[in-house]
């Protein structure tokens, strides 16, 4: 039996980073780790656990830099 597993398409995962305030800056902490909850939540379709755990990382890398 395949189970389908609760997963983000990617069109999700760009409206997760359209600001919900129009003062807010399109990159920000609080965008930044939203995202990143909305992926460790729903991972998105066909990365593998390895790929998705360095998605995050690099997300959260980027966001260490930009700072």
């Amino acid at each position: 039996m395949h189970h389908k597993s609760e997963s983000l398409p990617y069109d999700s995962v760009l409206k997760l980073l359209t600001p919900q305030r129009l003062d807010e800056p399109v990159f920000s902490r609080h965008m930044v780790e939203t995202l990143i909850e909305q992926l460790e939540v729903r991972p998105i379709p066909h990365l593998t656990p390895n790929e998705h755990a360095h998605l995050l990382v690099l997300i959260q890398t980027t966001l260490e830099v930009s700072a």
